[in-house]
Protein backbone atom coordinates (compact mmCIF):
# COMPACT_ATOMS: atom_id res chain seq x y z
CA UNK A 1 0.00 0.00 0.00
CA UNK A 2 1.41 3.60 -0.89
CA UNK A 3 1.11 5.98 1.93
CA UNK A 4 -1.33 8.48 1.71
CA UNK A 5 0.91 10.68 3.44
CA UNK A 6 1.61 13.72 1.56
CA UNK A 7 3.10 17.75 2.17
CA UNK A 8 1.56 19.56 -0.74
CA UNK A 9 3.64 22.42 -1.59
CA UNK A 10 1.88 25.19 -2.49
CA UNK A 11 3.44 27.20 -4.99
CA UNK A 12 0.91 30.56 -5.20
CA UNK A 13 1.60 30.86 -1.40
CA UNK A 14 5.15 31.13 -1.80
CA UNK A 15 4.75 33.74 -4.16
CA UNK A 16 2.54 35.74 -2.22
CA UNK A 17 4.75 36.18 0.95
CA UNK A 18 7.36 36.81 -1.40
CA UNK A 19 5.46 39.59 -2.53
CA UNK A 20 4.78 40.71 0.74
CA UNK A 21 8.53 40.66 1.83
CA UNK A 22 9.15 42.55 -1.22
CA UNK A 23 6.71 45.12 -0.49
CA UNK A 24 7.59 45.59 2.89
CA UNK A 25 11.99 46.21 1.88
CA UNK A 26 10.58 48.49 -0.68
CA UNK A 27 8.22 50.20 1.81
CA UNK A 28 10.84 51.17 4.05
CA UNK A 29 14.19 51.56 1.53
CA UNK A 30 14.28 54.15 -1.39
CA UNK A 31 17.18 51.84 -3.05
CA UNK A 32 16.77 48.71 -4.51
CA UNK A 33 17.48 45.24 -2.30
CA UNK A 34 18.37 42.35 -3.07
CA UNK A 35 16.05 39.60 -1.68
CA UNK A 36 18.18 36.42 -0.90
CA UNK A 37 16.26 33.29 -0.10
CA UNK A 38 17.43 31.10 2.09
CA UNK A 39 16.60 27.23 1.06
CA UNK A 40 18.81 25.20 3.16
CA UNK A 41 17.20 22.35 5.04
CA UNK A 42 15.87 21.39 1.97
CA UNK A 43 13.55 24.68 1.62
CA UNK A 44 13.00 24.31 5.22
CA UNK A 45 11.62 20.73 4.14
CA UNK A 46 9.80 22.25 1.52
CA UNK A 47 11.81 20.73 -1.17
CA UNK A 48 14.72 22.60 -2.13
CA UNK A 49 15.10 22.17 -5.62
CA UNK A 50 10.92 22.66 -6.52
CA UNK A 51 11.20 25.78 -4.34
CA UNK A 52 14.77 26.92 -5.87
CA UNK A 53 13.55 26.67 -9.10
CA UNK A 54 9.97 28.24 -8.52
CA UNK A 55 12.32 31.47 -6.99
CA UNK A 56 14.09 31.62 -10.12
CA UNK A 57 11.24 31.88 -11.85
CA UNK A 58 9.96 34.50 -9.81
CA UNK A 59 13.10 36.71 -10.31
CA UNK A 60 15.36 35.55 -7.28
CA UNK A 61 18.67 36.19 -8.57
CA UNK A 62 20.61 35.05 -5.44
CA UNK A 63 20.08 31.79 -3.15
CA UNK A 64 21.44 30.61 0.39
CA UNK A 65 21.99 26.80 1.40
CA UNK A 66 23.71 25.50 4.40
CA UNK A 67 26.85 23.46 2.98
CA UNK A 68 28.19 22.72 -0.52
CA UNK A 69 26.12 19.04 -0.61
CA UNK A 70 23.11 21.13 -0.46
CA UNK A 71 24.80 23.73 -3.16
CA UNK A 72 25.67 21.02 -5.21
CA UNK A 73 22.21 19.51 -5.49
CA UNK A 74 20.56 22.66 -6.81
CA UNK A 75 23.74 23.14 -8.85
CA UNK A 76 22.93 19.38 -10.68
CA UNK A 77 19.37 20.16 -11.01
CA UNK A 78 19.62 22.84 -13.29
CA UNK A 79 19.26 26.48 -10.91
CA UNK A 80 22.15 28.26 -12.51
CA UNK A 81 22.06 31.31 -9.66
CA UNK A 82 24.67 32.55 -7.57
CA UNK A 83 24.58 30.01 -4.93
CA UNK A 84 25.65 31.37 -1.46
CA UNK A 85 27.19 28.97 1.02
CA UNK A 86 26.21 29.93 4.51
CA UNK A 87 28.23 27.11 6.31
CA UNK A 88 32.26 27.07 6.81
CA UNK A 89 34.18 25.26 3.81
CA UNK A 90 36.90 22.80 4.55
CA UNK A 91 39.88 21.81 3.52
CA UNK A 92 38.28 18.91 1.20
CA UNK A 93 35.64 20.89 -0.27
CA UNK A 94 37.20 24.58 -1.08
CA UNK A 95 38.35 23.66 -4.36
CA UNK A 96 35.16 22.49 -5.36
CA UNK A 97 33.50 25.79 -4.10
CA UNK A 98 35.98 27.39 -6.87
CA UNK A 99 34.90 25.23 -9.45
CA UNK A 100 31.41 25.40 -8.88
CA UNK A 101 30.96 29.05 -9.03
CA UNK A 102 29.65 29.20 -5.71
CA UNK A 103 29.55 32.06 -3.19
CA UNK A 104 31.48 31.27 -0.42
CA UNK A 105 30.73 33.27 2.97
CA UNK A 106 34.36 33.50 5.09
CA UNK A 107 33.97 33.71 8.78
CA UNK A 108 37.10 32.81 10.43
CA UNK A 109 41.07 33.27 9.71
CA UNK A 110 40.92 29.61 9.18
CA UNK A 111 39.08 29.27 6.34
CA UNK A 112 40.82 32.29 5.01
CA UNK A 113 44.45 31.20 5.23
CA UNK A 114 42.62 27.54 3.35
CA UNK A 115 41.28 30.25 0.19
CA UNK A 116 44.91 32.02 0.25
CA UNK A 117 47.03 28.14 0.06
CA UNK A 118 44.08 26.86 -2.15
CA UNK A 119 44.64 29.55 -4.34
CA UNK A 120 48.29 29.93 -4.02
CA UNK A 121 49.13 26.51 -4.58
CA UNK A 122 46.56 26.27 -7.65
CA UNK A 123 47.82 28.74 -10.02
CA UNK A 124 44.68 28.12 -12.40
CA UNK A 125 42.41 29.38 -10.23
CA UNK A 126 43.79 32.50 -10.63
CA UNK A 127 43.41 32.30 -14.31
CA UNK A 128 39.62 31.68 -13.86
CA UNK A 129 37.07 33.61 -15.94
CA UNK A 130 35.47 34.58 -13.59
CA UNK A 131 36.58 36.22 -9.82
CA UNK A 132 36.02 33.65 -7.06
CA UNK A 133 32.95 35.30 -4.80
CA UNK A 134 33.17 35.38 -1.25
CA UNK A 135 31.23 37.08 1.72
CA UNK A 136 32.82 38.08 4.93
CA UNK A 137 30.49 37.31 7.99
CA UNK A 138 31.10 39.64 11.09
CA UNK A 139 29.96 38.58 14.80
CA UNK A 140 27.46 41.70 15.96
CA UNK A 141 26.86 39.46 18.90
CA UNK A 142 25.20 35.86 17.94
CA UNK A 143 28.09 34.22 19.23
CA UNK A 144 28.14 31.22 16.56
CA UNK A 145 30.24 31.92 13.89
CA UNK A 146 32.27 34.85 12.55
CA UNK A 147 35.08 37.48 12.61
CA UNK A 148 34.91 39.74 15.66
CA UNK A 149 34.21 43.57 14.73
CA UNK A 150 37.54 44.53 15.51
CA UNK A 151 39.53 41.95 13.20
CA UNK A 152 37.22 43.62 10.24
CA UNK A 153 40.02 46.06 9.26
CA UNK A 154 42.82 43.76 8.78
CA UNK A 155 40.50 40.68 7.73
CA UNK A 156 38.97 43.21 4.81
CA UNK A 157 42.02 43.95 3.68
CA UNK A 158 43.96 40.56 3.72
CA UNK A 159 40.59 39.14 1.55
CA UNK A 160 40.78 42.00 -1.05
CA UNK A 161 44.90 41.20 -1.33
CA UNK A 162 44.00 37.83 -2.21
CA UNK A 163 44.46 37.26 -6.53
CA UNK A 164 41.19 35.69 -7.73
CA UNK A 165 38.89 36.11 -5.31
CA UNK A 166 36.35 38.93 -5.07
CA UNK A 167 34.79 40.06 -1.82
CA UNK A 168 31.55 40.28 -2.79
CA UNK A 169 29.31 41.51 0.23
CA UNK A 170 29.04 41.39 3.95
CA UNK A 171 27.04 39.41 6.44
CA UNK A 172 26.06 39.42 10.22
CA UNK A 173 23.27 37.28 12.16
CA UNK A 174 20.45 38.72 14.29
CA UNK A 175 20.22 36.97 17.42
CA UNK A 176 16.96 37.79 18.74
CA UNK A 177 15.43 39.88 16.47
CA UNK A 178 11.83 37.53 16.88
CA UNK A 179 11.71 38.62 20.44
CA UNK A 180 9.64 41.44 22.09
CA UNK A 181 11.59 41.69 25.64
CA UNK A 182 13.06 45.43 26.08
CA UNK A 183 16.58 43.92 26.56
CA UNK A 184 16.39 41.61 23.45
CA UNK A 185 15.30 44.79 21.18
CA UNK A 186 17.91 47.28 22.78
CA UNK A 187 20.70 44.00 22.01
CA UNK A 188 19.12 43.93 18.28
CA UNK A 189 19.13 47.50 17.43
CA UNK A 190 23.02 47.58 18.98
CA UNK A 191 23.65 44.50 16.77
CA UNK A 192 22.05 46.66 13.65
CA UNK A 193 24.42 49.86 14.50
CA UNK A 194 27.65 47.85 15.15
CA UNK A 195 27.21 46.41 11.58
CA UNK A 196 26.83 49.37 10.34
CA UNK A 197 29.89 51.12 11.49
CA UNK A 198 31.81 47.87 10.58
CA UNK A 199 30.19 48.21 6.71
CA UNK A 200 30.63 51.87 6.61
CA UNK A 201 34.38 51.20 7.15
CA UNK A 202 34.60 48.95 4.79
CA UNK A 203 33.17 51.02 2.23
CA UNK A 204 35.59 53.80 3.33
CA UNK A 205 38.29 51.51 1.95
CA UNK A 206 36.54 50.94 -1.23
CA UNK A 207 34.90 47.62 -0.98
CA UNK A 208 32.17 47.54 -3.47
CA UNK A 209 30.06 45.44 -0.94
CA UNK A 210 27.35 44.00 -3.49
CA UNK A 211 25.46 42.30 -0.23
CA UNK A 212 25.38 44.01 2.84
CA UNK A 213 22.64 41.78 4.58
CA UNK A 214 22.17 41.38 8.37
CA UNK A 215 18.39 40.88 8.13
CA UNK A 216 16.45 37.99 8.62
CA UNK A 217 12.45 37.20 8.32
CA UNK A 218 12.32 38.81 12.19
CA UNK A 219 14.68 42.01 10.86
CA UNK A 220 12.19 42.45 7.94
CA UNK A 221 9.25 43.04 9.56
CA UNK A 222 10.09 44.15 12.93
CA UNK A 223 13.14 46.01 12.76
CA UNK A 224 12.95 48.64 9.61
CA UNK A 225 17.01 49.59 10.76
CA UNK A 226 18.39 46.22 9.89
CA UNK A 227 16.86 46.36 5.75
CA UNK A 228 20.49 47.14 4.36
CA UNK A 229 20.81 46.57 0.37
CA UNK A 230 19.92 42.67 0.91
CA UNK A 231 17.85 40.67 3.35
CA UNK A 232 17.27 36.73 3.86
CA UNK A 233 14.19 35.70 4.42
CA UNK A 234 13.63 31.85 5.51
CA UNK A 235 10.55 31.17 7.71
CA UNK A 236 8.57 33.99 6.43
CA UNK A 237 8.99 32.77 2.98
CA UNK A 238 7.26 29.57 3.90
CA UNK A 239 4.28 31.53 5.71
CA UNK A 240 4.73 31.09 9.29
CA UNK A 241 5.65 33.81 11.58
CA UNK A 242 9.54 34.26 13.41
CA UNK A 243 7.86 34.14 16.37
CA UNK A 244 4.26 32.44 17.15
CA UNK A 245 3.27 35.25 19.23
CA UNK A 246 4.18 38.29 17.56
CA UNK A 247 1.08 40.33 15.89
CA UNK A 248 3.13 40.60 12.69
CA UNK A 249 3.56 40.04 10.24
CA UNK A 250 -0.16 39.55 9.07
CA UNK A 251 -0.86 38.20 5.90
CA UNK A 252 1.65 35.33 5.48
CA UNK A 253 -0.18 31.84 3.71
CA UNK A 254 1.66 28.43 4.61
CA UNK A 255 3.10 26.88 1.42
CA UNK A 256 2.85 23.37 2.94
CA UNK A 257 -0.34 21.88 3.63
CA UNK A 258 0.26 18.34 5.21
CA UNK A 259 -2.49 15.85 4.40
CA UNK A 260 -2.80 11.96 4.76
CA UNK A 261 -6.16 9.44 5.06
CA UNK A 262 -8.20 7.60 7.65
CA UNK A 263 -6.91 3.89 7.28
CA UNK A 264 -9.24 2.62 9.54
CA UNK A 265 -11.75 3.60 12.07
CA UNK A 266 -12.70 1.26 14.95
CA UNK A 267 -15.33 1.34 17.73
CA UNK A 268 -13.75 1.41 21.25
CA UNK A 269 -15.74 0.38 24.65
CA UNK A 270 -15.48 2.97 27.23
CA UNK A 271 -12.63 2.23 29.20
CA UNK A 272 -10.11 1.36 26.46
CA UNK A 273 -6.66 2.10 26.68
CA UNK A 274 -5.16 3.81 23.27
CA UNK A 275 -1.58 4.03 22.23
CA UNK A 276 1.86 3.53 24.08
CA UNK A 277 2.06 3.87 27.94
CA UNK A 278 -2.24 3.70 28.44
CA UNK A 279 -2.03 7.79 28.55
CA UNK A 280 -5.18 8.24 27.03
CA UNK A 281 -8.21 6.09 28.93
CA UNK A 282 -11.61 6.72 26.77
CA UNK A 283 -14.29 7.87 28.79
CA UNK A 284 -17.47 7.02 26.40
CA UNK A 285 -17.99 4.40 23.73
CA UNK A 286 -15.56 6.04 21.04
CA UNK A 287 -14.80 5.85 17.21
CA UNK A 288 -11.16 6.18 16.86
CA UNK A 289 -9.94 6.48 13.42
CA UNK A 290 -6.00 5.05 12.73
CA UNK A 291 -3.50 7.47 10.47
CA UNK A 292 -0.50 6.03 8.77
CA UNK A 293 1.43 8.79 9.76
CA UNK A 294 3.76 9.00 12.79
CA UNK A 295 6.58 10.10 14.45
CA UNK A 296 9.11 8.70 11.90
CA UNK A 297 7.33 10.67 9.37
CA UNK A 298 8.00 13.96 10.90
CA UNK A 299 4.82 14.37 13.30
CA UNK A 300 6.09 15.21 17.16
CA UNK A 301 5.54 12.41 19.67
CA UNK A 302 5.36 15.87 22.09
CA UNK A 303 2.17 16.70 20.26
CA UNK A 304 -0.28 15.89 23.31
CA UNK A 305 -3.44 13.90 23.33
CA UNK A 306 -6.46 16.35 22.49
CA UNK A 307 -4.60 18.34 19.74
CA UNK A 308 -6.86 18.82 16.94
CA UNK A 309 -6.59 17.97 13.32
CA UNK A 310 -9.50 17.80 10.92
CA UNK A 311 -11.49 15.84 8.50
CA UNK A 312 -14.54 16.57 6.85
CA UNK A 313 -14.30 20.32 8.32
CA UNK A 314 -14.35 19.26 11.78
CA UNK A 315 -11.92 18.81 14.75
CA UNK A 316 -10.79 15.42 15.66
CA UNK A 317 -8.61 15.21 18.34
CA UNK A 318 -5.09 13.22 19.29
CA UNK A 319 -5.60 10.44 21.12
CA UNK A 320 -2.88 9.04 22.91
CA UNK A 321 0.25 9.26 22.00
CA UNK A 322 2.04 9.65 18.54
CA UNK A 323 3.34 6.16 17.60
CA UNK A 324 6.25 5.90 14.81
CA UNK A 325 3.79 5.27 11.77
CA UNK A 326 0.29 5.61 12.99
CA UNK A 327 -1.68 8.08 14.82
CA UNK A 328 -4.81 8.03 16.52
CA UNK A 329 -7.60 10.45 16.28
CA UNK A 330 -10.80 10.28 17.86
CA UNK A 331 -14.08 11.20 15.20
CA UNK A 332 -16.67 10.34 17.55
CA UNK A 333 -18.26 13.81 16.73
CA UNK A 334 -17.75 13.16 13.52
CA UNK A 335 -20.10 10.39 12.67
CA UNK A 336 -19.78 10.38 9.03
CA UNK A 337 -15.74 9.78 8.99
CA UNK A 338 -14.54 6.65 7.28
CA UNK A 339 -11.91 5.25 6.00
CA UNK A 340 -10.53 6.83 3.07
CA UNK A 341 -11.11 10.73 4.07
CA UNK A 342 -8.50 13.53 4.44
CA UNK A 343 -7.24 14.98 7.43
CA UNK A 344 -5.45 17.78 7.60
CA UNK A 345 -2.14 17.84 9.70
CA UNK A 346 -0.65 21.07 9.45
CA UNK A 347 -1.41 24.53 6.81
CA UNK A 348 -4.88 25.26 5.11
CA UNK A 349 -7.36 22.92 3.78
CA UNK A 350 -10.92 23.42 2.35
CA UNK A 351 -13.02 20.36 3.15
CA UNK A 352 -16.77 19.98 3.21
CA UNK A 353 -17.01 23.66 2.00
CA UNK A 354 -15.52 24.61 5.26
CA UNK A 355 -11.79 26.15 5.69
CA UNK A 356 -9.57 24.86 8.13
CA UNK A 357 -6.17 25.48 9.37
CA UNK A 358 -3.32 23.78 11.79
CA UNK A 359 -0.62 26.18 11.52
CA UNK A 360 3.17 25.06 12.15
CA UNK A 361 2.98 27.72 15.23
CA UNK A 362 0.32 25.57 16.94
CA UNK A 363 2.19 22.75 16.32
CA UNK A 364 4.94 23.84 17.32
CA UNK A 365 3.37 25.65 21.02
CA UNK A 366 1.50 22.07 21.44
CA UNK A 367 5.00 20.20 21.34
CA UNK A 368 7.22 22.70 23.03
CA UNK A 369 9.55 23.93 20.51
CA UNK A 370 9.55 26.45 17.15
CA UNK A 371 7.95 26.58 13.63
CA UNK A 372 11.27 25.74 12.57
CA UNK A 373 12.05 22.35 14.11
CA UNK A 374 8.35 21.57 13.01
CA UNK A 375 8.71 22.00 9.51
CA UNK A 376 11.93 20.49 9.00
CA UNK A 377 11.21 17.54 10.45
CA UNK A 378 8.67 16.31 8.21
CA UNK A 379 10.43 13.42 6.72
CA UNK A 380 11.34 12.34 3.57
CA UNK A 381 8.88 9.57 3.13
CA UNK A 382 6.15 12.00 3.06
CA UNK A 383 6.02 12.84 -0.55
CA UNK A 384 6.19 16.23 -1.78
CA UNK A 385 3.52 17.31 -4.23
CA UNK A 386 4.08 20.51 -5.94
CA UNK A 387 0.24 22.56 -7.00
CA UNK A 388 -0.18 25.56 -9.41
CA UNK A 389 -3.18 26.19 -7.08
Amino acid sequence: MTKPTQARIILPALKKNLSMIKSKVEELNDQPVEIVPVVKADAYGHGSIEVAKELVKLGMRWLAVSCLEEATELKQAGVDKNIIILGPADESEIKEVVQRGFVQVISSNDELDLVESTFGSDRSLNKAEKAFQVILDVDTGMGRMGFLPEQMPEVSGRAKSISGIRISGIFSHLAAADSTEKEDKDYTESQIKDFMVITKAMKKNNHDLELISIANSAGIFLHPDSIMNAVRPGIALYGVKPNPDLDEPQGLEPVMRWVTRIAQVRSLPSGTFVSYGRQTMLKRRSRIALLPVGYADGLSRRIPPGFNLFTRGKPAPVTGVVTMDFTMIDVTDVPEANPGDRVLIMGKDSQENAQVQVRAEDHAKAAGTIPYEILTSVGKRVKRVYLEE
